[in-house]
């Protein structure tokens, strides 16, 4: 499983997301928006997305927090 969080620091939900994958044991990889990539860059490949954190599983756009925790039990 290829899991991807795009975050920014100080986003309670982009840390509660980070922890439960911890918590999980998965393995992801975290773009920090404005140091990793462009806040751009995301609005372009995630367009109509309002929230953080973006969680991608296998290159599949899943949603944020919630939907994470609904669909990794």
């Amino acid at each position: 499983m290829n899991v991807e969080l795009y975050t920014r620091d100080g986003c309670m939900f982009c840390d509660q997301a980070k922890l439960y994958l911890n918590k999980k044991q998965i393995e992801y990889h975290e773009y920090k928006i404005g140091i990793d990539v462009t806040r751009d860059s995301v609005i372009e490949t995630f367009p109509g997305v309002k929230k953080l954190p973006i969680i991608t599983i296998d290159g599949a756009y899943i949603g944020g927090y919630q939907q994470l925790v609904e669909q990794v039990l």
